[in-house]
């Protein structure tokens, strides 16, 4: 089935050609504004098949700005990895009645998630999300980073999660006790509202190792496809 560029086959759903055909169509230096936001606004259209998609486009995404640099090798270079990566983009799975899992990570300036559903001791590649975080925030703590990247995950995927059960994987073993309080002393307003904020979805959070966590590894192939 074909609709609204996407393909649709046995459970899973892809980019149709003609998506990365427009992308390629595009120079890979010196784009003007116009052509900027025009490969930016396909980018935009297939972000879940591109694992840290936001790595891609930030160098871009600097040159809508006010007083922008001038184009350099960092966006020459992200123009031609985002060429590659949608050249051959995975199928995705449409979530089932499997284990529905969230993988987070975070850096220092930017976050990544996967959404995983696990079938019979396999697992499939849902979708993808990623960001950069705002000023303000790049200058928190490591840990505050990681659960940030873990609610910026789920928002991407709350319409999946929403509902369900589902597992974190993290390779931070601190989340789960930032919002567990049991000091007599009143906790900051900020871990209060994430704790409010985190307790509209049913999820539980079990510590991965590095080597476990999917994300830094589907920087350049994913690893599971349905």
């Amino acid at each position: 089935i074909l609709f609204l560029g996407m393909k649709f086959s046995q459970g899973t759903y892809q980019p149709q050609p003609h998506i990365a055909e427009e992308l390629f169509n595009f120079p890979e230096e010196n784009l003007t504004v116009k052509q900027i936001q025009q490969f930016l606004g396909i980018i935009n259209y297939i972000r879940d098949f591109i694992p840290k998609v936001a790595r891609y486009t930030s160098p871009l995404s600097k040159l809508l700005k006010k007083d922008p640099p001038p184009w350099g090798p960092e966006q020459t270079q992200a123009v031609q990895e985002i060429k590659k990566i949608a050249q051959d983009p995975p199928a995705l799975k449409i979530p089932g009645d499997g284990k529905r899992i969230l993988q987070t990570d975070a850096s220092d300036h930017y976050w990544g998630a996967v959404f995983i559903e696990e079938e019979q001791g396999k697992k499939f590649y849902c979708g993808h999300a990623s960001g950069q975080f705002k000023e303000v925030e790049k200058h928190y703590h490591t840990t505050y980073k990681e659960v940030l990247a873990v609610k910026n995950g789920i928002k991407k995927s709350d319409f999946h999660l929403k509902g369900h059960h589902f597992e974190v994987q993290m390779d931070n073993s601190s989340f789960p006790k930032i919002l567990d309080f049991k000091n007599k002393l009143p906790p900051e307003p900020q871990i209060l509202r994430l704790k409010d904020w985190f307790s509209r979805y049913d999820f539980t959070v079990k510590h991965i190792k590095g080597k476990h966590n999917l994300i830094p590894d589907s920087l350049s192939r994913p690893i599971i496809f349905p």
